[in-house]
């Protein structure tokens, strides 16, 4: 489920890959497989509000 885990370093101001397999407190961020992303649902048409 998880694709990479990431430490941040702020001297370097970007996050660094980090080889890990599990969660931990040093873990700053994540990524997650590109199939788990849910497909952009089509645009819903606004209504007309008419004045009364």
């Amino acid at each position: 489920m998880i694709d990479k885990l990431y430490k941040y370093s702020s001297d370097r101001k970007q996050f660094n890959v980090i080889p890990a397999k599990t969660m931990s407190v040093s873990v700053d961020a994540l990524t997650i497989h590109n199939h788990l992303w849910q497909a952009k649902r089509p645009a819903v048409p606004k209504k007309n509000q008419t004045r009364k």
